[in-house]
């Protein structure tokens, strides 16, 4: 391939990108959030986070009271416990979409 078709494709796949990016951009603009500096705070996601760490909190006090652990060892498990509930949610969500 000579030079110049090498420098022809590039630039149109730098293109390319430029207009999907420009899409993804204009699509995240649309969601609900709130824009602290340079983060985005989505705020769809604030009431599933909240969910977790209440169940994660019961998960810790259950650990703590039934199997005598001490507040150290049950936390983490009370919030390793919360993030597989919130895989199996979200493969769920994803499985659900997909037989849809």
């Amino acid at each position: 391939m000579a030079p110049k078709a090498r420098q022809t494709a590039a630039s149109k796949s730098t293109a390319q990108g430029k207009d999907v990016a420009a899409a993804a951009g204009s699509e995240d603009d649309d969601d609900k959030g709130l824009k602290i500096g340079k983060f985005r705070l989505h705020l769809d996601r604030i009431p599933e986070f909240l969910l977790l760490m209440l169940f994660a909190g019961l998960v810790a006090y259950i650990c703590a009271d039934a199997f005598e652990m001490t507040r150290q060892t049950a936390v983490p498990t009370g919030l390793f416990v919360a993030v597989q509930v919130q895989k199996l949610i979200n493969w769920l969500r994803d499985w659900v979409g997909y037989k849809t």
